[in-house]
């Protein structure tokens, strides 16, 4: 289906089609953004661990120089 498809299928739907469409849309991206963050919280969480008990890996990479960016 191409993008010619899909806009002749929003252009027939009614506006309350639309307005149920978009809020089942925000409803799926929200739980996704939610997923999202509680998933780097949790990798955030155990740098942080890591990095409180010295880990060699985290102080080899701190101590490394920063590259130049042009």
């Amino acid at each position: 289906m191409d993008n010619r498809d899909y806009r002749q299928q929003f252009e027939n739907m009614s506006v309350d089609e639309l307005w149920a469409l978009f809020t089942d849309v925000d409803q799926i991206l929200a739980a996704r953004i939610i997923a999202k963050k509680e998933e780097l919280d949790r990798r955030l969480d155990r740098l942080r661990r890591t990095d409180a008990r010295g880990s060699p890996e985290i102080s080899e990479r701190s101590s490394m120089p920063a590259r130049h960016r042009p």
